[in-house]
């Protein structure tokens, strides 16, 4: 240090600058002493050119404009959240309406599906109708000869037993069918005759029904 002071104060070696800059800081406040000036290096017979009040303005003012700056970098901070926020609310909302019409199409192509489904159904009802009408009419034009040729059948067959097997029939006590004093041959083919027409009546009454129920 002895060296550094001697020399001006001129670094002759590699020294600690930090140490250095406190010791030339030093001499600069020894030297302003030396020549009497204060401790921001002005004579003791300076006059400012501006007045305390003024400064104190001044300095007010510049306060003032100091907090409104702030308060304008607050609101625009603010705005600025704001506004990435409803950025963020309509991105979401632009991301629900995307989702919305993916489901609208896909409620359209079930709706779609729905028609193809009913179009098919109504096709196989169609179908359906028109086959139990076909079987109906197909029935009634051999209904009459199937009924001629079961009662045929039943009168061949009880034509058929041996003298001694036809006998006269009585019953008695029945709801439908009671024979007073008929031969058997005869019995037996009214009963075969009102069992087929009974069978008959039965099946054109189901085929209605079929045709009913596809027609509804």
């Amino acid at each position: 240090m002895t060296a550094y002071i001697a020399g001006g104060m001129k670094p002759a070696f590699a020294d600690n600058p930090q140490i250095l800059a406190k010791v030339s800081d030093a001499a600069l406040k020894l030297h302003q002493i030396q020549i009497q000036v204060n401790f921001f290096g002005f004579p003791a017979n300076y006059i400012p050119p501006f007045s305390w009040e003024y400064l104190q303005n001044t300095a007010k003012y510049f306060s003032q404009q100091a907090s409104q700056i702030e308060q304008r970098y607050i609101q625009f901070k603010s705005t600025a959240e704001n506004e990435t926020l409803q950025r963020t609310q309509l991105d979401q909302q632009a991301d629900v309406a995307r989702q919305s019409v993916v489901l609208e199409q896909r409620g359209v192509a079930e709706a779609q599906a729905g028609v193809s489904l009913a179009n098919a159904s109504l096709n196989y009802a169609t179908v359906q109708r028109d086959n139990a009408t076909k079987a109906k009419n197909d029935f009634a034009t051999v209904r009459n000869q199937l009924y001629e040729y079961a009662e045929q059948e039943a009168w061949a067959n009880a034509a058929s037993v041996g003298k001694d097997d036809e006998v006269s029939l009585t019953m008695t006590g029945y709801s439908y069918y009671n024979p007073n004093g008929e031969r058997r041959s005869l019995v037996v083919a009214e009963l075969e005759r009102r069992r087929t027409q009974i069978s008959q009546d039965l099946e054109a009454s189901r085929l209605q029904r079929d045709i009913d129920a596809a027609n509804a």
